[in-house]
């Protein structure tokens, strides 16, 4: 048998960014202008990305063309791509 006390103190501790359990992904494309931190974590962003590109959005007063997402900082080019997939103006 397998000592529980030896594997907790092996098991590696919980991620923060992706601990919480996001919301389900939303039916269709969602308003980039409009989106909710809710709705972001349901896009599979992680807890800082959603902050980050709302804090952005705030700070511009909104997008006005998707290709605005890109001078998101911190977001790798796969996550842009697939963000503009799912958003929409």
């Amino acid at each position: 048998p397998i000592d529980d006390a030896r594997s907790r103190r092996s098991a590696r501790p919980p991620d923060p960014e992706r601990s919480a359990v996001p919301p389900p992904e939303p039916d269709g494309p969602v308003d980039v202008n409009e989106v909710t931190y809710e709705e972001l974590r349901g896009l599979d962003l992680t807890m800082t990305q959603a902050r980050r590109l709302l804090a952005y959005r705030d700070r511009r007063g909104g997008f006005s063309s998707l290709s605005d997402i890109d001078e998101v900082p911190g977001f790798p080019e796969y996550v842009r791509e697939d963000l503009k997939r799912h958003v929409s103006l």
